[in-house]
């Protein structure tokens, strides 16, 4: 299979791109690379897109722009949102009104009739990354969660299931 992931180079997607490259063709996009532009006019050429990056809005608009590519080809876009996304915060949090928003999206995108590409939303609570090792909170180590995405990748190309959604909290 041939990968398509943003945000590979630090955190989840660093974990991802060193998990899938073992038996996989994975293709790396990200602004510090300067190959983010090439992404949408590429990526019929990929049967995955990992949609893992999250820069403001950014993930929710790459996550339409890559649908509308891969909607008329046999194709998965596994999308990257997060529990952060749940219920109402006692502070200004953006991170979570974009979560909200991509999450509102994939579920909009998964339910289309008649496309050939489908959506998977995972929604993991902290995982164990530099940028939250401040954050005294339980967390989920990087491995299981690119478990979890291979567990749901096998199941799509052995056509057993879509999985359109799951929820990983750390066991705490």
């Amino acid at each position: 299979m041939k990968i398509a992931l943003t945000g590979h180079t630090g955190g989840l997607g660093l974990s991802m791109a060193n998990y899938f490259a073992n038996g996989h063709e994975v293709i790396g996009f990200s602004k510090s690379t300067g190959n983010m532009d090439q992404l949408i006019p590429t990526i019929q050429q990929y049967d995955i897109f990992v949609n893992n990056a999250c820069a403001g809005f950014m993930q929710a608009d790459l996550l339409y722009a890559a649908y509308e590519r891969l909607k008329d080809q046999p194709s998965l876009i596994v999308n990257l949102s997060s529990i952060s996304s749940d219920g109402i915060k006692s502070w200004p949090h953006q991170y979570a009104v974009h979560k909200a928003a991509l999450d509102k999206a994939a579920e909009q995108l998964a339910n289309i009739k008649g496309s050939k590409c489908k959506i998977i939303n995972i929604r993991p609570g902290w995982i164990d990354v530099p940028r939250v090792a401040s954050i005294m909170e339980p967390k989920i180590d990087p491995i299981h969660i690119c478990e979890i995405i291979d567990f749901v990748l096998q199941a799509w190309v052995q056509g057993k299931s879509v999985i359109s959604s799951i929820t990983v909290m750390p066991n705490a």
